[in-house]
């Protein structure tokens, strides 16, 4: 007597096809079914498979029927395949970039569209967590993962830029005589931005946060200017200021005699090669009152200085307060004062 075994039909468990599997295997896969055993598997009544296996990708009712084919025994069960709602398939994103502090970027991820939440959110290779923001991030390229509760994925990468640098020149180093009046700028170059500060040094300067500077120059000096925007970026550069006599580069005469003889009978300011134009020669009296002004012009004319009048009357002999400014061949200006007497 030969006792046959009673069919077993196992359609597997109910399953979710969607954005993790778009078709999902029916029955129990491995092992080796019963030689005699006849497989049919129904959806809606019609006939669509006959191995112990099925791959479908639509959701419905599936029937497993199993029949011995000597004993004419069967079973039957029934699997039911879902559609799950479809992914997420997008994110917006708050994006940081990292400022000249280096690794102070960050990503934040404001909103999903689609899939099923909650969602998880991770960085990278980092494994994924409720968290859905990222700080202390230096500047490269940076791949944010999110998962939906059905488990499906979305990833997208995000490139975090270099803070914008720039550079400030206050051009080489010079020399020039004392009392020169020196004009500085601190020429920007690259991308400065938005420039929040300006600290000159020394401080003894006339616009502590501009970046054109007038000032003299008595002494050998070192001038620096430090210069930062609004994304914390700093640029800085110095210049040497080296003050050099070097020989005399004019003359001024210490009195005049205005009495018509054709000598000395104007006064005004002698110079070499070096002097390219008097820029200004004022005379005042002892009072401070200005008695003679005259602007550009050139060095030695004793025409165009001062014939030691006033409103076109003679003055008595006396001692006089001139103070001048003299451009140089060099481009530099050099202020002067002095006293001149006036005899007859």
């Amino acid at each position: 007597i030969v006792i046959h075994p009673q069919p077993i039909a196992d359609a597997g468990p109910d399953q979710v096809v969607g954005c993790v599997a778009d078709q999902v295997q029916l029955g129990v896969p491995g092992g080796m079914p019963d030689p005699h055993w006849q497989f049919n598997w129904l959806l809606a009544g019609n006939s669509i498979g006959s191995t112990p296996n099925l791959i479908v990708k639509d959701s419905g009712h599936f029937i497993l029927q199993v029949r011995d084919t000597i004993t004419g025994c069967s079973s039957t069960d029934t699997v039911v395949v879902t559609s799950g709602q479809s992914g997420p398939s997008s994110m917006m994103l708050d994006v940081l970039h990292p400022t000249c502090q280096t690794n102070d970027g960050e990503i934040h991820v404001l909103s999903v569209a689609g899939g099923v939440g909650p969602y998880s959110y991770g960085l990278n290779q980092q494994p994924v967590a409720a968290v859905n923001s990222f700080a202390g991030l230096n500047p490269g390229s940076y791949t944010i993962y999110l998962e939906d509760a059905q488990g499906c994925p979305l990833d997208t990468t995000i490139v975090l830029l270099n803070a914008a640098t720039f550079t400030v020149d206050l051009g080489p180093d010079i020399t020039v005589p004392p009392g020169t009046m020196l004009n500085l700028k601190g020429a920007l170059a690259g991308t400065p931005g938005t420039i929040v500060s300006v600290t000159w040094q020394p401080m003894n300067i006339q616009c502590p946060n501009c970046l054109t500077q007038s000032l003299q120059i008595t002494e050998t000096t070192v001038i620096d200017i430090q210069v930062e925007n609004q994304e914390g970026c700093i640029a800085s550069d110095d210049i040497l200021v080296m003050v050099f006599d070097g020989p005399t580069r004019f003359y001024i005469p210490s009195a005049f005699s205005p009495n018509g003889d054709g000598l000395n009978d104007g006064f005004t300011i002698y110079g070499n090669e070096l002097v390219a134009r008097i820029m200004d020669l004022s005379i005042f009296d002892r009072w401070g009152n200005q008695i003679f002004q005259r602007s550009d012009f050139m060095p030695g004319a004793e025409q165009e200085g001062w014939d030691g009048t006033y409103q076109g009357k003679p003055l008595d002999p006396a001692l006089f307060i001139y103070t001048a400014k003299l451009l140089m061949t060099s481009g530099q200006e050099r202020l002067i004062k002095g006293e001149v007497h006036l005899i007859k």
